[in-house]
């Protein structure tokens, strides 16, 4: 106990004194302490991979919060409830640059914190579901693919109450008909349509919900929607190879 209390005291003073105000921080260096001790490292093993891991943790905590104020970060868990297609759009905030750069900084490091590796996959296959959502597949990217067409239609509508024609209903729902089936063909295609490719991402995402993760079962499930046409950020097989040659669970 005293040797994981000295290792999170050097951690807390030369470390993260930056950071004091913020809590994921203080979560992470005790986590880091007790790995340090179990491995029986060294102060200055020790100060050396907790600099590479305070690295990495810094451009997670940035990858997954708003803002630069510290004391409002939060760790990042898992949001498997929010992955439907009508989420808000933009929500919740991931940023892929700083993830892949958690990822490649953490992968530098010789020490592994359980609590981190969890957490990085999650925010790693998270962001690509979560990106896929907003731009392909999901309420915002279902307004965006009618927004021109339906422009058309609105300005065709209201040519013809201007003008006092009437208007060619036929006409409208032929056009409509003429968008529509080529469009819903391309969303619900049985192998790489849209709605494929989320519900293979999203059952990925799915298995990283519950209190302990099957690091194996994790990956056939990431193979499977690649499979599909889903392309997963590099970072996150590099993190999956990792951490499956060292553990089978999470």
């Amino acid at each position: 106990m005293d040797e994981v209390y000295a290792h999170w005291r050097y951690a807390k003073e030369h470390v993260w004194e930056s950071y004091e105000d913020c809590q994921p921080f203080k979560d992470m260096g005790q986590a880091a302490a007790a790995v340090a001790s179990e491995q029986n490292l060294s102060k200055d093993d020790f100060a050396d991979q907790l600099y590479l891991i305070q690295e990495a943790y810094s451009s997670f905590l940035h990858g997954t919060n708003f803002g630069s104020d510290s004391s409002t970060w939060r760790h990042w868990h898992n949001r498997f409830p929010t992955a439907r297609l009508g989420k808000k759009f933009g929500e919740p905030y991931l940023s892929s640059e700083m993830l892949s750069s958690a990822a490649a900084e953490y992968l530098k490091a010789g020490m592994r914190i359980p609590k981190f590796d969890r957490s990085l996959l999650d925010a790693l296959i998270a962001q690509e579901l979560f990106a896929f959502i907003d731009t392909r597949a999901g309420r915002s990217a279902f307004a965006t693919q009618f927004g021109c067409f339906g422009f058309i239609i609105v300005v065709v509508l209201g040519w013809q109450f201007l003008t006092g024609e009437t208007i060619n209903w036929n006409r409208v729902m032929i056009g409509l008909a003429i968008f529509l089936v080529p469009w819903g063909l391309f969303y619900l295609w049985p192998r790489r349509g849209l709605l494929k490719l989320y519900l293979a991402m999203r059952d990925a995402y799915h298995l990283l919900s519950g209190s302990v993760v099957s690091v194996p079962e994790l990956r056939r499930a990431v193979e499977v929607a690649r499979d599909k046409g889903v392309a997963w950020p590099p970072e996150l097989y590099a993190v999956l190879d990792d951490v499956e040659a060292r553990t089978r669970r999470l």
